[in-house]
């Protein structure tokens, strides 16, 4: 139950939607922070704040998306929910998450990696399917996922953005 639980939420989170809805504003480069979710991130344009909430079968969950449009199809979500108590590893609630994301979209992995953030574990993996190509980083943060997304055409290369954004993403002590 609480892997089919993680499938669905990271799978839910990875497949949504990424398009922000405007065109690219050249900005400058700015810092952004989230205290209630707990992270801060750069990026040359605002994020547009989604706020969405899904049923499961622990409760209802509130998810806050982040987006980042980079223009020619391209964009980066961040997305943070507070997963309800589950007696599964870190790691593997990564992995059953993964592997349904990547199901559901039909894609095939073509790299991935255990990293870490600020001593919290986490997932990096690239993804391709027809039409699109995802690279990915999620965490674990206590019971808080954290989850980087970003798009680009299937034949396409990832933006520059894309990287100075992932590497960009601190955590910062969460608002009371």
């Amino acid at each position: 139950m609480e892997k089919r639980l993680a499938s669905v939420l990271v799978c839910w989170l990875l497949a949504g939607s990424l398009s922000a809805g405007a065109l690219v504003q050249p900005q400058d480069w700015k810092q952004y922070s989230y205290p209630n979710d707990g992270f801060a991130l750069s990026s040359p344009s605002k994020p547009v704040i989604m706020e969405e909430k899904s049923e499961t079968a622990s409760g209802t969950i509130e998810i806050h998306n982040y987006l980042i449009d980079l223009g020619n199809n391209s964009a980066v979500k961040v997305s943070s929910v507070n997963l309800p108590p589950m007696d599964m590893p870190a790691k593997e609630l990564l992995q059953a998450g993964k592997a349904g994301a990547v199901e559901s979209m039909n894609a095939t992995i073509s790299s991935e990696k255990e990293i870490t953030l600020d001593g919290n574990p986490g997932l990096e993996f690239e993804a391709k399917a027809d039409t699109v190509r995802v690279r990915a980083r999620v965490y674990m943060v206590k019971t808080r996922l954290l989850t980087l997304l970003a798009k680009a055409p299937s034949g396409a290369p990832f933006p520059a953005e894309v990287s100075r954004i992932f590497d960009s993403v601190k955590l910062i002590k969460p608002a009371p």
